[in-house]
C-alpha cells in the first residue's frame, strides 16, 4: 500500500508540474492576447489571428476604440481600420467569417457594453438573417462574445488546454521563421486567398456555383425575429450614446439577379422594410441610428465582370460577387463619414443612401427599375451567371 501511495504521489506531482508548466508557458506566450503580462510586440506580430473569435473579443476588450466594425468576412476582408478615411480614429475590425446574424448580434452587444465605442459599424448580410443558420463557430462559445461565458472555465481553457498550447507553439514557430500574421494588428485580413490556378473570371463563376449548389441560396428562409433583434441593438446604441451605422453589404449586382431568379426577391425587399421599421426615431435618447442601403444597383455594384475575352482582368471593387475589396471598403467608409472620394471613381454618394420610412418604397421601386436597366445592358453576364444558380 505504501508503494502504491508513493507511486501515486509521484504521478500526481508530475501531472501537477506539467499543468503548472503548461499554464505558465501559455500565460507568458499569451496566444490569444488575453493577459498581456509582458509586452512582446515582435511575438504578437507573428501570432496567427486567423478567424479567432477569442482573439478578436480580447482585442475589443483590451482596446480603447473610437470605432468598432462588426460583420462577417465581408468586414474582415473589405473594411480597413487603418484607412485614411477614418481621420486617425482608433478603429478595430471585428469581422467574424461565417457568422450569421445571431452571432454578430452577440458580438455587437458585447462591443457596446464592454468597449463603449463612439461609433459602431454593423454590416448586415441578407443571408445572415436565416431560420436555418450553420452551427456557430466552435470558438464562439470559448470567447468573450458568448453572453453565457463562464470566466473560470474561460481562463482554464486559455492556460491549461492542448488547444491553447498548440497556439502558443505556433506563435513561437512563426516568430522563429519570420512568418507574419495574415492579419493586421487591428483585425483586417491582409490577403484574400484565391487559388493561383484560377483566373478572376473562373474564380467568380466558381464562387457563384458553390453558393448556388450547397450554400445559402438553397437553404434559406428569412427570419423576421432577427430583424427585431437588430432593432434591439439599434436602441441599445442610442441608449448608450453610440452612433450606429448599419450597412447593407454591397454585394455585386449578380447576387441580386440570383435573388430574382430563385424567388428570394420579395423576401429580400421585406427584409429591408423590416430593418427600416425597427429603427428608433426619437432623437432625445441619443444619436439616431442610420441604415445605409448599399445593396442596390449602383455604379459600384454593377462593375463589369471579367469577360470571356479578358478572363484575367481583375475587378477594381470586388474579389467575387460576395466579397468586396478594400478599395470599395474605403468608399463605404467615406460615405458614412460624409467625405468625398477619389476623382477616378464614381460619386461616393452613389454607393448608397440612408433608408427611412418616408423614402423606403420609392427607393425599392427605383432599384427595381435600375435592375431592369442592368439586365438590358449586361446580357452577357446574365447568360453565364444566373443560369448557374439553377444547376
Amino acid at each position: 500500500m505504501s508503494c502504491f501511495g508513493r507511486y501515486l504521489r509521484i504521478w500526481l506531482f508530475i501531472a501537477a508540474a506539467v499543468l503548472l508548466g503548461m499554464g505558465v508557458f501559455n500565460l507568458l506566450v499569451d496566444p490569444f492576447r488575453a493577459y498581456r503580462l509582458i509586452p512582446m510586440p515582435k511575438l504578437d506580430a507573428h501570432k496567427d489571428y486567423g478567424s479567432s473569435r477569442i482573439i478578436k473579443a480580447e482585442m475589443i476588450h483590451h482596446g480603447t476604440w473610437d470605432v468598432i466594425m462588426i460583420g462577417s468576412s465581408r468586414v474582415e476582408i473589405g473594411l480597413d481600420p487603418d484607412s485614411p478615411a477614418w481621420g486617425g480614429l482608433r478603429v478595430y475590425n471585428g469581422g467574424l467569417p461565417g457568422a450569421f446574424f445571431g452571432e454578430l448580434a452577440d458580438a455587437a452587444e458585447f462591443a457596446i457594453r464592454d468597449a463603449h465605442p463612439r461609433t459602431l459599424v454593423l454590416m448586415l448580410d441578407f443571408f445572415g438573417f436565416t431560420q436555418f443558420p450553420l452551427p456557430r463557430h466552435e470558438e464562439f462559445a470559448k470567447s468573450r462574445f458568448n453572453p453565457n461565458l463562464n470566466l473560470l472555465s474561460y481562463h482554464q481553457d486559455n492556460c491549461l488546454t492542448l488547444f491553447s498550447t498548440d497556439r502558443s507553439f505556433s506563435a513561437l514557430y512563426n516568430t522563429l521563421r519570420g512568418k507574419p500574421s495574415k492579419f493586421s494588428d487591428h483585425g483586417l485580413k491582409l490577403n484574400m486567398e484565391i487559388p493561383s490556378d484560377l483566373t478572376p473570371r473562373q474564380y467568380l463563376i466558381q464562387t457563384l456555383q458553390r453558393m448556388s449548389r450547397g450554400g445559402p441560396f438553397r437553404h434559406f428562409a428569412y427570419d423576421r425575429q432577427l430583424s427585431i433583434r437588430f432593432g434591439q441593438i439599434a436602441r441599445l446604441c442610442q441608449q448608450r450614446n453610440i452612433q450606429l451605422h448599419a450597412v447593407l453589404a454591397p454585394a455585386h449586382a449578380i447576387m441580386m439577379e440570383h435573388f430574382r431568379m430563385i424567388g428570394l426577391w420579395d423576401q429580400w425587399e421585406q427584409w429591408k422594410r423590416d430593418l427600416t421599421a425597427e429603427l428608433p426615431t426619437d432623437e432625445s435618447g441619443g444619436p439616431v441610428p442610420i441604415l445605409w442601403d448599399c445593396f442596390t444597383y449602383n455604379p459600384f455594384t454593377t462593375e463589369p465582370i471579367p469577360s470571356a475575352d479578358h478572363p484575367d482582368r481583375p475587378m477594381r471593387w470586388y474579389w467575387e460577387p460576395s466579397h468586396f475589396r478594400t478599395s470599395l471598403g474605403d468608399i463605404l467608409i467615406r460615405r458614412v463619414n460624409h467625405q468625398s472620394g477619389p476623382t477616378d471613381a464614381p460619386d461616393v454618394q452613389s454607393i448608397g443612401r440612408s433608408l427611412t420610412a418616408q423614402i423606403l418604397e420609392s427607393s425599392l421601386s427605383a432599384n427595381r427599375l435600375a435592375g431592369e436597366q442592368y439586365r438590358q445592358s449586361n446580357p452577357e453576364s446574365l447568360n453565364w451567371s444566373v443560369p448557374q444558380a439553377g444547376r
